[in-house]
C-alpha cells in the first residue's frame, strides 16, 4: 500500500480501513507497523478515527486474551490490562499536543475510547482519570471531591 510505485496514493480513509482489519483480527505487530509509516502533519497523517481505531483494539486484545489464556493468574491479568493502560496513556501524550496545535480535533468517539480504556486499569488514579479526561478535552467539571479535599475531611469517629 505504501510502494512507490503503488498507482493508488493512500490517504488517511485507506490507512484507517487498514487499520480496522488489523484491530478486528488482533494483528497488533502489524497494525503498529502501519502506524509507525503515518505521518505527523499532512494529508496522510492520523486523525481522531486513527486514535479511536488503534485505542479500541489495544483495550480489546487486553479484554478478549482472557478467553484466549485461561490458565492466566489474576496477577498476570492486571499486568496485562495495565500495560494496555500505560500503552493507550502513552498515546494520549501524543494526542493532546497535536490537538492544542490545532493539527487534529479530539470527537466524543475518541475521548470514549480513551475512557474506556482507562477503566480496565486496577488503580483508583485510573478511575478518576476518566473524568480528568472529560474535564481536559470536553470541560465537563468533575463532580467528585478530590483526594486531597477527602483526606482533609475531618473523622466522623
Amino acid at each position: 500500500m505504501f510502494a512507490d510505485n503503488c498507482p493508488v496514493k493512500p490517504n488517511i480513509i485507506h490507512t484507517n480501513t487498514v487499520l480496522k482489519v488489523c484491530a478486528l483480527a488482533k494483528d497488533m505487530d502489524a497494525l503498529w507497523g502501519i502506524a509507525a509509516k503515518l505521518p505527523t502533519r499532512g494529508p496522510g497523517a492520523s486523525n481522531n478515527l486513527t486514535f479511536t481505531i488503534i485505542l479500541n483494539a489495544i483495550r480489546n486484545i487486553a479484554w478478549h486474551n482472557d478467553k484466549d489464556l485461561p490458565d492466566e493468574t489474576l496477577e498476570e491479568k492486571g499486568l496485562r490490562r495495565q500495560r494496555a493502560v500505560m500503552q493507550g496513556r502513552r498515546m494520549w501524550e501524543e494526542i493532546i499536543p497535536r490537538w492544542r496545535a490545532g493539527d487534529m480535533w479530539i470527537d466524543e468517539e475518541l475521548v470514549c475510547a480513551m475512557g474506556r480504556l482507562l477503566l480496565l486499569g486496577s488503580t483508583e488514579k485510573d478511575y478518576r482519570d476518566v473524568l480528568a479526561l472529560a474535564d481536559q478535552v470536553m470541560a465537563i467539571p468533575r463532580q467528585e471531591r478530590r483526594v486531597a479535599d477527602r483526606e482533609e475531611l475531618p473523622s466522623v469517629n
